[in-house]
């Protein structure tokens, strides 16, 4: 069931959504998204589609798949963690 949190003014839940996974938009040119790591809170990786996956509630787990794995608590949680992780990707970028 969804919480107040995930529901829409309507109160129809707004999870699950299927789509790209946890990313960043590059400057530029068109085609310069950076994939960054897939361990994020809310998010399941579709292992069939890399990149890609199931967007879910972080906080009631509404839409949260069956068979999720666990989410690394330092890279989903900890903020220092996660701008390394992002700034780690950019600075591979040509």
């Amino acid at each position: 069931m969804s919480c107040e949190k995930c529901t829409d003014p309507d109160g129809v839940g707004c999870f699950p959504i299927y789509g790209l996974g946890p990313h960043l938009h590059g400057a530029g040119y068109l085609g310069a998204t950076v994939i960054l790591p897939q361990e994020a809170e809310g998010f399941t990786p579709d292992p069939d589609e890399p990149g890609m996956g199931v967007w879910w509630c972080p906080y009631c787990e509404d839409g949260k798949p069956a068979k999720t794995p666990p989410v690394r608590a330092a890279a989903s949680l900890d903020p220092l963690n996660r701008m390394q992780a992002i700034d780690d990707r950019i600075g591979d970028q040509p």
